[in-house]
C-alpha cells in the first residue's frame, strides 16, 4: 500500500538535451573512457586467463574491444564533463 504524498510533491523524470556526438569534444571524453574501460577489461581478463592456464589473446582482444563499444553506446546518454 502506498502513503499519500503531499500535492507537488511528485517525482519526475528529468530529461536530458540530445546528445551532440558530432562535437570533437564528445568523442574525445568518449574515447578516454572507452579506452580506460578497455584497459580495466584487458587487466581482468589477462588475470583470470592466467588463473585458470595461459592467457588467450584472442580472448583478451575481443573481450576489451567488446567493452570499448559498450562503453561508446553507454555514453549516447550524456557525458558529466561534456557541457550540453
Amino acid at each position: 500500500m502506498s502513503t499519500p504524498q503531499e500535492p507537488g510533491s511528485e517525482k519526475t523524470a528529468t530529461l536530458r538535451k540530445p546528445v551532440a556526438i558530432a562535437c570533437k569534444q564528445w568523442w574525445i571524453a568518449a574515447g578516454i573512457r572507452a579506452v580506460k574501460t578497455m584497459a580495466q577489461t584487458a587487466m581482468g581478463t589477462i588475470g583470470a586467463e592466467a588463473a585458470l592456464s595461459e592467457v588467450h589473446w584472442a580472448v583478451v582482444a575481443s573481450a576489451s574491444l567488446m567493452a570499448g563499444i559498450m562503453s561508446l553506446l553507454n555514453n549516447l546518454e550524456g557525458l558529466p564533463e561534456v557541457e550540453q
